[in-house]
């Protein structure tokens, strides 16, 4: 049974991160693709979530520290309804604040726009189909207007790994290959494994007891992140991230 603990401190610090690892293993390429389909509206975690996030140092020292509001709802765009998932996060350090608003498809979750603003107004805002990745040149002052990458039919939008997770159908010892792509990036999108590796019984101070799968991606060598989703609800309720000498916690907050 895990104890999850929130240290005082990081409440009051709100330093946001954006952290880049080592690219993770890749998945043989004989290995299905998993599918999203099908999906409806029910299907969906809608609301807003909160999640603290923050780093600490083998010796228990945190490094950063911030808050990622996430909500999900339903739009209509052009006579379509969308799935929108609006992020906000937050950070004593006024440099690292941003705010994301991401478009998807409700049936398979496939992205179709994103439009992220940092501290310093900087836009990059970007146009997703089944062949490219390409900037909106509509969106005044995108640093990213003139952006092309080639993609595929399945590719998912990495910055939304958490909703992602709510939509997988889990089972012990599943693998999960999911084409991911991080918006803006010059690398492609690729198949990434995600695997079920057991489950456990989250002690919590503020959900109780959550009954978990734990799904586990391996990046480098001696690197590697593990989530804890509810086996009822699919949210993700805890993450922990490790690289060298350090741990990166998401943590899910009650509102």
């Amino acid at each position: 049974m895990t104890f999850l603990k929130i240290p005082t401190i990081a409440i009051l610090m709100l330093t946001t991160l954006f952290c880049s690892l080592a690219t993770p293993v890749l998945a043989a390429p004989d290995d299905s693709p998993y599918v999203i389909n099908n999906l409806v509206i029910n299907d969906y975690n809608l609301g807003t979530k909160r999640y603290l996030e923050y780093i600490e140092d083998e010796t228990g020292h945190i490094k950063s520290t911030s808050i990622w509001q996430r909500t999900t709802h339903t739009i209509e765009k052009e006579g379509e309804m969308f799935i929108a998932i609006d992020q906000v996060w937050r950070s004593t350090n006024e440099n690292s604040n941003r705010q994301l608003e991401s478009l998807n498809r409700i049936a398979d979750f496939s992205p179709v726009y994103q439009k992220a603003v940092n501290s310093q107004n900087v836009v990059e805002a970007f146009n997703f189909d089944e062949q490219h990745i390409t900037g909106d040149k509509s969106v005044a002052d995108n640093v990213k207007a003139e952006f092309s990458i080639a993609s595929q039919a399945d590719t998912l939008n990495w910055e939304l790994d958490i909703e992602t997770f709510s939509l997988l159908n889990y089972s012990a010892d599943k693998v999960f290959k999911l084409n991911f792509y991080h918006p803006g990036s010059k690398s492609a999108p690729k198949y990434y494994l995600y695997t079920v590796v057991g489950s456990e019984v989250l002690t919590t101070s503020n959900f109780g007891d959550v009954d978990c799968w734990l799904l586990k991606i391996d990046y480098a060598l001696g690197s590697h992140a593990t989530f804890w989703i509810d086996k009822n609800t699919r949210q993700m309720m805890k993450m922990q991230e490790v690289w060298g000498k350090n741990n990166r916690y998401k943590i899910l907050l009650p509102l």
